[in-house]
């Protein structure tokens, strides 16, 4: 159990100090099949840009999740409803 005691020293120290964790600049690539979609249907592209990037990076991440095309066509009609309701993806409606 030593070592949970160490652990939260070395926590604690770093608080102190003000260390920081690095933030990522990580951008997730936006699926083309998204981005084509976005392109057709302009009242879907205006609910889009009203998401908050949280809610947007949840949508890309689980379009771009799946490998094959038309998985992805059909992730994103499914999630067409829940970007109309200002929802992100893993949000009731």
């Amino acid at each position: 159990a030593h070592w949970i005691r160490n652990y939260l020293e070395e926590a604690i120290s770093l608080e102190q100090r003000g260390a920081k964790v690095p933030k990522s600049d990580k951008q997730e690539q936006m699926p083309e099949a998204l981005l084509k979609r976005l392109a057709e249907d302009h009242a879907l592209n205006s609910a889009w840009d009203e998401l908050t990037p949280g809610r947007q990076r949840g949508f890309i991440l689980h379009i771009a999740g799946a490998k094959q095309e038309q998985t992805q066509q059909n992730r994103i009609e499914k999630c067409i409803p829940k970007i109309f309701a200002g929802k992100g993806f893993n949000e009731y409606l």
